[in-house]
């Protein structure tokens, strides 16, 4: 029978409502028809049979067959490798025939390898399969450790045509590793030209523990020294049994004590592996089949972008789709994928398994991805998450309604935000909120002012990207946090810092710089660059210990005798710098802000302009509260060795001064020895004080 489209078959299956045994037996199919469709409830036994007018098809079989049966027992397909397979919901199956080949024109492995692939995920679930097949080990590829699992399979039969003699026995023993549980092998081979590649040492598990009969079907002397070589290097005695039940050996459940471990255990010891070998495991046993689909924590590392060719991706895509929406519904605790590039259709793979997630109440989504231009609406409005993480090169669309009651870790990098309403609803709607992290690479055009106000954060640090920055960075930061622990500003000099009610604030990070060709920043004491420097270090006063960097510091924090700006719990302080234009002077003067400082590290290059002369007046700090100075580089300059004098002689109760010594031919001292030996002879006031040389 001929049928004019494939809508008439699709109509004639669907009308028939209690369909139960379907048999196609087709001469040809539709011209122009690109997917056979068979969905139906009731249907128990399924038979497509393409063989006997197969010289009708072109010679490209442009053909998909989509087959949604959840209550098929048997099914059995017979033709050429058509364009795909999509086999889903056969949980039921108890018996599948496929007998399969290549047109001869068809020439396009990778094609036919990824159909083959698609086939037989689609049966994984199947208890017998017979398999016929031209070139097997050529086109299907199966790793020592596979990805399709037929964990049900106690029969398989394998059969290939009789004038196909190029073929090894390695492959079929590579293939036993993907049937843990079979029971019965048949064998239907012609005798191997090529030999047999050297099999492996590890011995499959089924081989060692289930099978119980093996058949081949033996055609002449040659043939049956082959089997019988094959079974003496797999470990298989005349009658069929592994050579682990030898007298006097003991089995593998006697061996194997960790099985007998409650399953939340066994399941927090996979989690400590990573996903792809915890997935391994279930090829051990029965009891490990399905163990790793209750892990709580799914990573997948540049698994999308390592694997090649395109078959193993769309096999690693249908792996994670089964493992994602198995239905046992564990809570998922973490649900992690880094990919340093994506094609062009993966982000679609990747807003479902989002979605998969966050339907089994995952509590934490760490995403590094190149390109996601759609986050699902159901990612805002999470009340599970806890930790979100996302590093993807895209605009985020924030919706109207924001509502993560339960999120306490916000990490936000390399995503851009259409305006500044998108940033204040997104923190805002985060109502538990207590670390956030935005490295953003630019900020929304023509913003004026950034607002972040948190009265649950602890911890907030803000790095903005330089390049692509306008030169008029004409931004005003406003912050109000009251517990506020830690805080980072990474980024060029604002117009305007406004940081309120931070007496809780433990520790600051403060880089910032000016941007080149800067119009409207000026160098001097009234510019707009130092006014907003000062309130800046206004803002973090209370801090107890600080890390600074500032290009031409001693310019932009102008320094009176008396110093406006006041750290009284400052107790650590820690000062870095590239820029070789700087003076000692200004240093002494900042610790005078610093009363309580008991550690001073400075992370300096060598002033090119040398030291303005010192002042007179020490600071409180270093005659009654600095115990410790460390000087990271010290190339031995005669100004370098003022500043450490000054430091000795009027520090008096410094406890260590730990330098760390270079050599540079440029300066007049460049023995490291001489220069330690000239440290060590510098007189002290502390009489505790030790000088450490790094």
């Amino acid at each position: 029978m001929k049928f004019a489209d494939g809508d008439s078959i699709h109509r004639l299956i669907s009308g028939c409502l209690a369909l139960e045994d379907l048999v196609l037996d087709l001469p040809e199919l539709p011209k122009n028809m690109s997917n056979l469709n068979i969905h139906s409830l009731s249907l128990k036994r399924l038979a497509l049979d393409f063989l006997y007018m197969f010289t009708f098809f072109p010679l490209v079989f442009n053909y998909t067959f989509v087959i949604n049966a959840p209550n098929l027992v048997y099914f059995k397909y017979a033709g050429p490798i058509a364009e795909g397979y999509c086999l889903s919901n056969m949980n039921s199956l108890e018996k599948a025939d496929v007998e399969v080949y290549r047109l001869d024109d068809v020439n396009l492995e990778s094609r036919a390898i990824a159909a083959i692939s698609n086939l037989l995920q689609g049966l994984c679930n199947v208890k017998s399969l017979h398999f016929s097949l031209e070139q097997p080990e050529m086109l299907i590829r199966v790793p020592f450790e596979p990805v399709i699992g037929f964990h049900n399979l106690v029969e398989f039969e394998l059969k290939t045509h009789k004038e196909y003699c190029d073929w090894q026995g390695t492959w079929v023993i590579q293939f036993l590793w993907c049937a843990p549980n079979l029971e019965t092998l048949h064998l239907d081979l012609p005798v191997p030209l090529r030999g047999f590649k050297p099999l492996p040492e590890e011995v499959p598990p089924c081989l060692g523990r289930d099978i119980g009969s093996t058949k081949l079907f033996e055609e002449s002397l040659n043939r049956r020294e082959a089997a019988a070589a094959a079974k003496t290097n797999l470990g298989i005695n005349s009658k069929g049994q592994g050579l682990s039940r030898r007298s006097g050996m003991k089995s593998v459940e006697d061996l194997d004590k960790i099985s007998s471990l409650p399953d939340h255990i066994l399941c927090h010891i996979l989690s400590l592996l990573p996903t792809k070998d915890a997935v391994r495991t279930s090829v051990i046993s029965p009891r490990w089949r399905y163990l790793f689909s209750s892990m709580p924590t799914l990573e997948f590392q540049y698994c999308l972008s390592s694997i090649h060719p395109r078959l193993r991706v769309e096999n690693f895509k249908n792996f994670v789709d089964r493992l994602l929406f198995f239905p046992n519904h564990v809570t998922l605790e973490c649900f992690r994928l880094y990919e340093s590039s994506s094609r062009d259709d993966d982000y679609l793979r990747l807003y479902g398994w989002i979605c998969a997630a966050l339907r089994r109440d995952v509590k934490e989504i760490d995403i590094r991805y190149g390109i996601l231009p759609v986050l699902p609406i159901s990612l805002f409005t999470s009340r599970s998450l806890v930790t979100l993480k996302l590093d993807i090169h895209e605009d985020m669309k924030v919706p109207c309604k924001v509502c993560l009651p339960n999120l306490k870790s916000l990490n936000l990098k390399n995503i851009k935000f259409p305006d500044s309403d998108s940033i204040h609803r997104l923190i805002s709607g985060c109502l538990t909120l207590e670390d956030l992290v935005m490295i953003l690479p630019e900020l929304p055009k023509n913003i004026s002012k950034l607002d972040f106000h948190s009265l649950s954060l602890k911890r907030l640090a803000l790095n903005i990207s330089l390049n692509v920055l306008p030169l008029d960075f004409k931004c005003t930061f406003v912050i109000n946090a009251p517990n506020l622990v830690y805080f980072k500003y990474d980024g060029p000099i604002a117009k305007g810092y406004c940081l309120s009610s931070m007496n809780s604030l433990e520790k600051a990070v403060v880089e910032v710089y000016q941007l080149d060709d800067e119009p409207s920043y000026d160098v001097n004491r009234e510019s707009g660059a130092t006014a907003s420097i000062s309130k800046l270090l206004q803002g973090i006063c209370n801090v107890k210990s600080l890390r600074l960097s500032i290009d031409q510091s001693e310019t932009l924090i102008q320094m009176p005798p008396e110093p406006v700006l006041r750290f009284h719990k400052l107790v650590e302080l820690e000062i870095y710098s590239e820029n070789h234009d700087w003076q000692g002077t200004w240093v002494i003067q900042f610790l005078c802000c610093a009363p309580n400082l008991e550690t001073l590290h400075l992370d300096l290059p060598v002033p090119n302009r040398g030291f303005e002369p010192l002042p007179e007046e020490v600071p409180p700090c270093l005659s009654f509260r600095l115990k410790e100075i460390k000087i990271r580089y010290f190339e031995g300059n005669e100004h370098m060795f003022e500043m450490i004098s000054y430091f000795l002689n009027h520090a008096s109760v410094l406890e260590v001064l730990m330098i760390g010594i270079e050599e540079d031919e440029e300066y007049s001292n460049p023995s490291p020895l001489r220069n330690v030996i000239k440290l060590l002879g510098l007189p002290r006031n502390s009489k505790k004080c030790r000088v450490v040389a790094l």
